[in-house]
């Protein structure tokens, strides 16, 4: 009877050619699973703000038409207090919290408190289509020419902004700032979602959103009595490309890359 053969085990070569093709395969694979997973992400934040169309809707159905003030400084006494903010004024048409935060944005959690409101809130409002109530403002529906082509809101990473894409953020206090940069968020692969003024939502490049076709309205910086709709701060008709806005928003693409 012949002796039985024991086959060796592995040589160091062999283990490190399988070693270095698991790393290869990983690092080939991770970086797909990451997106897919962050896809998954960006599907819900996708379905918020689809929400957050919906809530607007029938909130302007109840309201005449009216779109609920990004802030409501006035209750029924005409006080300045208490201060109810956009996303106090559509929760009775949500009634789910979930619903405000974004699961890419790591401030999810952060409680805006400069309003009335205690649960934290990954979205703000633009605020040509939602004016303050403080100066008396209230945007009406019909007044947009086009509610399918402008936003009406944004991703937002920075506690106590309720707004985003105001004109007021391209003046900044800190010169080191970039108001796009520092206050959007884009980290959905170096897109951001957004919903628009008749209700349905769409993920896009920050750049796209300003060029060629203004979606936000009136910057400080494309004030003009000869382009039509362009000469007031608030006004969402304007559709003229604010070239300030460009490198703050491809400065907020860039950051997710």
């Amino acid at each position: 009877m012949p002796p039985t053969r024991h086959r060796a085990g592995f040589t160091l070569i062999e283990l490190l050619i399988v070693i270095a093709i698991i790393a290869i395969l990983a690092a080939i694979l991770f970086p797909v699973f990451a997106k897919a997973r962050e896809k998954a992400r960006q599907i819900t934040c996708l379905s918020n703000m689809k929400e957050l169309g919906l809530a607007s809707q029938m909130y302007l159905q109840d309201y005449d038409g009216d779109y609920a003030p990004f802030v409501d400084v006035y209750n029924v006494q005409h006080q300045l207090t208490p201060r109810y903010s956009w996303a106090s004024l559509l929760y009775p048409y949500i009634k789910n919290l979930q619903i405000y935060r974004c699961p890419s944005n790591p401030n999810n959690s952060l409680v805006n408190t400069l309003v009335s409101f205690s649960f934290g809130v990954s979205y703000a409002v633009n605020v040509r289509i939602h004016p303050d109530s403080w100066l008396g403002e209230i945007r009406n529906e019909a007044y947009i020419q086009e509610p399918s082509q402008k936003i009406e809101f944004g991703e937002c990473k920075a506690q106590g902004y309720y707004e985003i894409g105001s004109h007021w953020f391209l003046i900044s206090s800190n010169p080191s700032s970039d108001p796009w940069r520092d206050i959007g968020f884009a980290g959905h692969n170096d897109t951001f979602n957004c919903t628009f003024a008749d209700g349905h939502a769409k993920a896009l490049k920050p750049t796209a959103t300003n060029a060629p076709f203004n979606m936000w309205g009136t910057f400080a910086d494309i004030l003009s009595n000869t382009v039509p709709f362009c000469g007031d701060y608030y006004d969402p008709n304007c559709d003229e490309p604010s070239p300030g806005s460009a490198q703050g928003l491809k400065d907020l693409e860039n950051a997710y890359n």
